[in-house]
């Protein structure tokens, strides 16, 4: 049985340092796919908008010591909407905006049937929606400390009452369902929350809102489904124990590392020198585990990288045996990363520099340091098939956060773990939260195009259209 990733987001490494974030952002910003937009052309799209800017947001919505503003940009079509009917609203991720009205079909299938406007909204110091510019952003946090999920959503329900009562005619009574995936869906379940009057009702697609420190949440429970779905779709848990083995055995000597230098097409900056440097290449094949598990889908797909259908299976063809030799077992694990990194066969090298993953806007690891904590770690077999990286502590985070962000020098006082409270309030609120768990699924499954929806997930989809009518 395929598993269902209930966690839409996408996890980096850079060192150590695991961060979360949605895979459909990374097809616009990925160091990989940096051409997508030339592979893709928005205008070749069934889906088409109008490009506009909200003038005059305040950067602070909660203080009085700074009056700056900015430009917000969304995206709205209205070909659907009549008078009085609903807006649907899409709460924008950490990336550019294209790759969410693109890859969020739902929305787009049903708003001819309920007459509904449909927009897309930038989430601040992504994509083209900067309070400052980015040469300053990056580089101190006066500028960038109004980064936050808080103040992007009060940047949506300014948002939301310019479109009610400027922007669409006759829609100052129209009822808002806010609509999103991953991070965003977790904005649109907080926008329910915090904007009741505001926001009439939410489709949070694959958001980890319960994921945070006293939650009840396992720290270990994303590699333990990341396995599950591995061994179902036909890997051999011991063939990859056995794989990592090897991996340790060979960076042990000169000729061994040599081996591996050439065998994973590793860039000159990141080669293996020593025989701890092996974890570049363990880190390497772990982040393709645990993107290909997410991106599991039945067809082609270019979220991260171009890939198969069903690539988990695809991937497990050369790990379905225990390897005889270190190198043997070493082939086996390349086989998977090759095909993540160079399904087309043109890619020159596999494992990069993960801080290039991160793309132009490296901002999402910045928010994973000071509100987005979310414990993950690697406990190892049983659970799973990767190697004891837990317990996962806030010290232990705080001091990687700080090496990646030395320059920002990060202090305990801008380490926070802020919505704790949420999970609560969602828990008393239970009679107005639907859960849908859907088998045989992968993330994004609940707001892609219907055209692509497997018959297995029309239950699903009836449901979330039952809701939304009422």
């Amino acid at each position: 049985m395929r598993i269902l990733l209930l966690l839409l987001s996408i996890l980096l490494e850079v060192d150590c340092l695991r961060v979360l974030r949605d895979p459909v952002t990374l097809s616009f910003s990925n160091q990989r796919n940096r051409d997508f937009k030339n592979q893709f052309s928005i205008s070749d799209s069934p889906y088409q908008w109008s490009t506009e800017w909200l003038a005059n947001v305040p950067v602070d919505h909660f203080a009085f010591a700074n009056n700056d503003t900015f430009k917000l940009r969304y995206f709205i079509n209205t070909k659907s909407y009549e008078e009085g009917g609903p807006i649907f609203f899409y709460t924008g991720n950490e990336g550019a905006l294209e790759g969410f009205a693109l890859n969020t079909g739902f929305m787009w299938d049903i708003a001819p049937e309920f007459k509904a406007a449909v927009v897309f909204a930038e989430h601040r110091y992504y994509g083209e929606t900067w309070p400052y510019p980015k040469s300053l952003s990056y580089n101190d946090t006066r500028y960038l400390g109004y980064l936050s999920s808080e103040q992007a959503l009060a940047d949506f329900a300014l948002l939301i009452d310019h479109l009610k009562q400027n922007r669409i005619p006759g829609a100052a009574n129209s009822p808002v369902i806010v609509f999103g995936g991953s991070y965003g869906g977790m904005l649109s379940a907080w926008m329910r929350i915090k904007y009741p009057h505001i926001v009439h009702g939410a489709i949070a697609a694959s958001a980890p809102v319960f994921w945070f420190f006293d939650s009840g949440v396992k720290e270990d429970v994303y590699d333990e489904i990341v396995t599950r779905a591995f061994v179902t779709e036909g890997c051999n848990f011991k063939a990859i124990e056995k794989a990592w083995v090897g991996l340790d055995n060979l960076a042990q000597t000169e000729e061994g590392r040599a081996y591996l230098n050439s065998l994973f097409k590793l860039e000159k900056t990141r080669q293996l020198q020593t025989p701890g440097d092996v974890n570049i290449i363990k880190n390497c094949v772990h982040d393709v585990f645990d993107t290909m598990a997410m991106v599991n889908y039945p067809y082609e797909s270019n979220f991260m990288a171009p890939l198969p259908g069903w690539p988990v299976a695809a991937a497990c063809k050369s790990l379905s045996v225990v390897a005889k030799s270190d190198k043997e077992a070493a082939e086996g694990l390349h086989a998977a990363v090759n095909l993540y990194y160079n399904y087309t066969g043109k890619a020159e090298i596999l494992c990069t520099d993960p801080d290039a993953a991160l793309g132009e806007n490296n901002l999402w690891p910045y928010q994973a340091c000071t509100e987005m904590v979310m414990p993950i770690c690697s406990s190892g077999p049983p659970n799973d098939f990767f190697w004891n990286t837990c317990p996962f502590t806030a010290a232990g985070w705080l001091e990687e956060c700080k090496q990646l962000y030395v320059s920002f020098i990060l202090h305990d006082a801008h380490f926070m773990v802020p919505h704790a409270a949420l999970c609560p309030t969602l828990q008393n609120r239970a009679s107005t939260l639907l859960r849908f768990y859907q088998e045989n699924s992968i993330i994004h499954v609940k707001i892609i195009d219907q055209s692509i929806f497997p018959c297995s997930w029309v239950v699903s989809r009836k449901l979330e259209i039952k809701n939304v009518r009422t």
